[in-house]
């Protein structure tokens, strides 16, 4: 929008309408866009919680991506080798 001042560091989400100035520092989402988080704050969960190479174990890409799966996510996932689409 017109006039809106984005300040530095700031994660603005996928599909957000920004429609008044972001100070510093901050994760913002929504139509209008509001400050949902700090990204200090979002960057040290990320690196607490997001899985690392050295997390993967297997000898396939697909066994690798499995080993770091959340398993009540697993249901919702399809395997390519049984044909299956999503």
């Amino acid at each position: 929008m017109p006039g809106v001042r984005i300040g530095s560091d700031v994660i603005v989400a996928a599909g957000s309408v920004v429609t008044k100035s972001v100070p510093d520092g901050c994760v913002v989402g929504g139509n209008p866009a509001r400050v949902i988080a700090m990204s200090r704050d979002l960057l040290a969960r990320i690196q607490r919680d997001w899985p690392s190479s050295e997390d993967m174990v297997g000898e396939t890409y697909r066994q690798r991506v499995d080993s770091i799966v959340d398993p009540r996510w697993k249901p919702y996932l399809s395997n390519p080798e049984d044909g299956a689409n999503s």
